[in-house]
């Protein structure tokens, strides 16, 4: 019986790399990411490890945040602060 959640999340590791190489950036899915400590990311895009992660919510916080500025930064306690930037804009500055 196939596991839902690793197709769904194969699925959107092939479409951030098909955004990327419509915008003419080298991108490609990392075989066995996520099943070894080694390898902790998902994708290759421009150089970069990207880590996918999909939700059926779309994370509705976030979306609801970013709406109207061009990046939403997260802070918490102790952590060193987070930046969240829709895709397609983080690609124009690669």
């Amino acid at each position: 019986m196939p596991n839902r959640s690793k197709q769904k999340g194969d699925r959107f590791e092939r479409e951030i790399v098909h955004i990327a190489e419509a915008h003419n950036l080298k991108a490609y899915r990392i075989p066995l990411s996520g099943q070894t400590p080694d390898l902790p990311y998902d994708v290759m895009l421009a150089g970069r490890t990207v880590s996918c992660k999909k939700r059926a919510d779309g994370f509705k916080t976030l979306r609801t945040w970013l709406q109207g500025v061009d990046a939403l930064a997260l802070g918490a306690d102790f952590e060193k602060p987070l930046l969240v930037v829709r895709l397609e804009d983080w690609m124009k500055l690669l």
